[in-house]
C-alpha cells in the first residue's frame, strides 16, 4: 500500500458497520472528518493528507453513504447519525479530537459538540446552512414551524463552547459572510476564516481549506482572540 493511501476499516457500532478511512500512526492526536451530504469519506483524501504527520486522521462514511451500511440517505433522522460519531469515538477512544465537519456533516458536528464536548479539542464546520433545517425544506411546513425549527437550530449552535473555526466560501449559496459573521459573534471562541472565490464546493480549493484549519489550530495553541483568521 502506498504511503499516501489511507487504511479502509469497519467498525461494528450497535446495528452498524461504519466504514472509515485512516491516515498517520496511532498514537498522534485525532483529527476526524465528517463529509456532506451525498459525499463520502474520499471527499478527504487530499485534505487528509497534509495532516497525516501531525495527526492520526479518520475520515466517516456516514450512514446511508459509502460503505457504511444501513439505510439510505433521509431514512433516519440526524440523530442516527449524531449518535453514530459519538459511539465511534467511544469504540476508539478518541481524546482530545479535532472535530471537521463539512455541510450536512458539520451540521452533525455541532449538534454533537453542543451536546457532549468532553472528548473533543477543537470544532471546524465547513460551509454549513444553520438556517437549513429539515423543516425549511418541507413545503407543507407553516411559517411559525419554520421559524421554531430555525431558532432551535441557533440554540443548539449557542450551546458550543469549545475553540471554533467557521469556514465560508466566498460564493457560497448556503452560508454568506453575514450570517458565518453571526454564528462566529453567537459563540465564545469562534473564529472566520473566507476561503475567496470559491463556491460550496470548496475543497477544489483544498490547500487555502487546509491553511485556513492549520491557522486555526496554531491560534488556538496559544492565547488568542476570537476573530477574522489571516
Amino acid at each position: 500500500m502506498s504511503v499516501s493511501e489511507p487504511q479502509s476499516k469497519f467498525v461494528r457500532l450497535g446495528d452498524l458497520d461504519l466504514h472509515y478511512l485512516e491516515w498517520g500512526e496511532p498514537g498522534k492526536p485525532p483529527m476526524v472528518f465528517l463529509h456532506g451530504w451525498g459525499d463520502t469519506a474520499w471527499l478527504f483524501k487530499r485534505l487528509a493528507l497534509l495532516f497525516k504527520e501531525t495527526y492520526q486522521v479518520f475520515a466517516l462514511d456516514l450512514r446511508g453513504h459509502g460503505e457504511t451500511s444501513q439505510d439510505e440517505p433521509g431514512q433516519r433522522p440526524q440523530s442516527a447519525s449524531i449518535e453514530d460519531l459519538g459511539n465511534f469515538l467511544h469504540q476508539l477512544d478518541l481524546r482530545e479530537v479535532v472535530l471537521v465537519g463539512y455541510s450536512y456533516g458539520g451540521t452533525i458536528a455541532h449538534r454533537y459538540v453542543a451536546d457532549h464536548p468532553e472528548r473533543l479539542k477543537a470544532l471546524a464546520i465547513i460551509d454549513i446552512g444553520i438556517n437549513n433545517t429539515a423543516v425549511t425544506f418541507d413545503p407543507t411546513a407553516s411559517p411559525e414551524k419554520v421559524q421554531a425549527s430555525v431558532e432551535r437550530a441557533w440554540e443548539r449552535f449557542r450551546k458550543l463552547k469549545l475553540p471554533t473555526l467557521v469556514i465560508q466560501a466566498e460564493q457560497s449559496h448556503l452560508l454568506q459572510l453575514e450570517m458565518a459573521q453571526q454564528m462566529v459573534a453567537a459563540i465564545p471562541g469562534g473564529h472566520l476564516a473566507v476561503i475567496k472565490e470559491a463556491d460550496h464546493k470548496i475543497f477544489r480549493r483544498y490547500t487555502e481549506v487546509a491553511e485556513a484549519l492549520h491557522n486555526f489550530l496554531e491560534l488556538i495553541s496559544q492565547p488568542a482572540s476570537p476573530g477574522l483568521l489571516p
